[in-house]
C-alpha cells in the first residue's frame, strides 16, 4: 500500500510535468503521438492519470517525457533539497530510482567540457622570399617571388608575431655560429638601425645579413665569423637598411 509521502511525490512529478507540458503549447494529445514516435503507447487518459498524480510513471516513461519537455537539470526541478527533508524512506528511495534511471539512459550525463568556446588563434603569416640574403660575397636581393609562411610561436622575450615582416634564407657563413647556411631568419622592416643589431642591408646591388657597426672610420657591416673582413659602406655607396634580424 502507498503511503502519503509517496502519494505526495506522484502529485508533485505530475505536476511539474504538466506545467512543463503547458508552457511548451503541448497538449495531452500532441504528448501521445510524440510519445508514440519513442515506441511508447499511452492514451489521454493515462497523460492526465499521471499529471494528477492518480497512477505512478515509469522510469522510462519519465525519463521520455523529460526529453520532450527538455528539461535539463532534473535535480533543479524535482528534488528540492526542502522537499528531500519531507520524505521518509519510500520517498527518497522512489527518488533516487529515478536518478539511477535517468544516469543510466545517458541523456542527462553530465558534460565533462567547460562552456568556455574556444575561438581559432589568430594565423600570422608573412611572406618569405625566394632569394637569399648573403652571409658572405653579398647577393642581389630584388624578387617579389615568394610564398606565405606562419611564424613560429616561440619568440624572444619582448617580440610578438606583429613585430615580424617578412622572412628570409641566410646563404654562406659569415654568421656563424650564430646563423648557420641556409637558415631561416625572420625580419622586421625598419630603416633605423642602433649599434650591434643584425640587420638586412641593401649595398651596391647586393643583399647582406650582417652585424651593424658604427666608429669614428665610418660605418661598417660586420660578419660574426671573424674569417670574414668588414664590409666599409662608403659615402658614395648606394646603401638601404631593408630591416632588423629578430631571430
Amino acid at each position: 500500500m502507498k503511503t502519503k509521502d509517496a502519494k505526495d511525490l506522484n502529485k508533485k512529478i505530475g505536476a511539474i510535468l504538466k506545467e512543463q507540458r503547458k508552457a511548451l503549447g503541448y497538449t495531452c494529445a500532441d504528448v501521445s503521438k510524440i510519445l508514440s514516435t519513442y515506441g511508447l503507447s499511452c492514451k489521454l487518459n493515462t497523460i492526465n492519470s499521471w499529471e494528477n498524480g492518480l497512477t505512478n510513471i515509469s522510469g522510462v516513461q519519465f525519463i521520455i517525457l523529460c526529453k520532450i519537455y527538455n528539461i535539463k537539470n532534473i535535480n533543479a526541478l524535482f528534488l528540492d533539497d526542502n522537499d528531500d527533508n519531507s520524505l521518509n524512506s519510500e520517498g527518497m528511495a522512489k527518488l533516487e530510482d529515478y536518478r539511477n534511471l535517468l544516469v543510466a539512459s545517458g541523456l542527462y550525463k553530465k558534460s565533462t567540457k567547460n562552456n568556455v568556446v574556444e575561438f581559432p588563434k589568430k594565423r600570422y603569416e608573412v611572406p618569405m622570399y625566394d632569394l637569399a640574403v648573403s652571409a658572405g660575397t653579398g647577393e642581389f636581393l630584388d624578387n617579389d617571388t615568394h610564398e606565405m609562411i606562419e611564424i613560429p610561436e616561440n619568440l624572444p622575450e619582448g617580440v610578438t608575431k606583429k613585430d615580424i615582416q617578412y622572412a628570409v634564407h641566410i646563404h654562406g657563413d659569415s654568421m656563424h655560429p650564430k646563423f648557420k647556411d641556409q637558415q631561416l631568419i625572420w625580419i622586421q622592416k625598419t630603416e633605423e638601425l642602433t649599434e650591434g643589431d643584425i640587420g638586412i642591408f641593401y649595398l651596391d646591388g647586393d643583399a647582406y645579413c650582417k652585424q651593424f657597426h658604427i666608429t669614428n672610420e665610418g660605418l661598417f657591416l660586420v660578419s660574426l665569423n671573424k674569417e670574414y673582413e668588414p664590409i666599409r659602406v662608403k659615402e658614395t655607396s648606394n646603401f638601404k637598411i631593408l630591416g632588423k634580424v629578430i631571430m
